[in-house]
């Protein structure tokens, strides 16, 4: 088993039984730091070229030397230590499923926008959610996971430090939003082909593409806004075969079929349908992720 897989098992189980765990990530810090330096070198505009190589493209790289340097050293144990660590670290912030669990299971306003907030939507509304939420964990899970996968602790880093040091957003043709593209670019779209093969592949297909044709986008155009109408297509489609699959049950039992709507409470439904595909995604992520290492092909 490959240190992403086992690094990944680590971060997981931690999250879950040691939530307050979490409180050792302090990305505020982090990018009260980052700005500090920035002062400190005489770098004026943080979006600049100048800015990206040193405060985030250097540190990623000095960490990719220092993983190289602990590779072979140790039977890799120091590797796999590393690579825990920055995992952790870049995981999250917040807990992705205790974040949801706590919108879906409170209806008091003022809690729930707390909740919200926590969980980066500030927006109920119910349509949207899915979508947005979907973002929020490229932002927490598959983005981290996908450049540990690809470039090791380094990666990890390279993406925690590019989604720090871009927000707010920067302008679309600086230099920092243009790295911001290319480390969200590939995750977005490897979540879409994974969610059309864990969910309804004509659906997730069909989303895609007319979100690329729509205003002559084109098929490569340098934007992953493509992510929130799929998974929103796709939470429509999982809910309504809930409801088909709740009544054939109804009808086998003969009791009353359930309600056509998504009940007392939308958003939570929604939330909680987009979480489910969500982890199917990285249940997805993982299988492929085993037989490419059982294959040989990675390592």
């Amino acid at each position: 088993m490959s240190i992403a897989m086992i690094a990944l098992a680590v971060v997981l189980l931690v999250s879950h039984y040691r939530p307050q765990w979490a409180g050792w990530r302090r990305p505020d810090r982090v990018a009260d730091a980052l700005s500090a330096l920035g002062n400190r070198l005489g770098l004026d505009q943080r979006e600049g070229l100048i800015s990206v190589l040193l405060l985030i493209v250097l540190p990623s790289v000095l960490l990719l030397l220092l993983q190289q340097f602990l590779a072979e050293r140790w039977l890799g144990l120091a590797e796999l230590a590393l690579g825990v660590v920055v995992l952790f670290l870049c995981w999250g912030p917040r807990d992705l499923d205790a974040d949801v669990a706590a919108v879906v299971d409170t209806r008091e306003p003022s809690s729930r926008r707390l909740a919200l907030q926590n969980l980066g939507l500030a927006d109920p509304d119910a349509p949207s959610a899915p979508g947005r939420l979907f973002y929020v964990a490229l932002n927490r899970w598959f983005g981290p996971l996908f450049w540990f996968v690809v470039l090791g602790p380094a990666g990890a880093i390279l993406f925690r430090l590019t989604r720090l040091a871009s927000d707010p957003l920067p302008r679309p043709d600086s230099a920092l939003a243009k790295l911001r593209l290319i480390v969200d670019w590939p995750v977005a779209h490897l979540m879409t082909l994974a969610l059309a093969v864990v969910g309804d592949f004509d659906t997730v297909a069909a989303a895609w593409r007319r979100w690329h044709l729509a205003d002559h986008r084109g098929w490569w155009t340098g934007s992953v806004e493509f992510l929130q109408p799929v998974a929103e297509c796709s939470v429509v489609v999982e809910r309504h075969e809930q409801l088909e699959e709740a009544r054939e049950e109804a009808e086998d039992e003969g009791i009353p079929p359930p309600a056509d709507d998504e009940g007392p409470d939308p958003l939570g439904t929604a939330l909680h349908d987009a979480q489910v595909l969500l982890w199917r995604i990285l249940t997805a992520w993982l299988v492929v992720l085993a037989v490419l290492l059982l294959a040989g092909i990675a390592s």
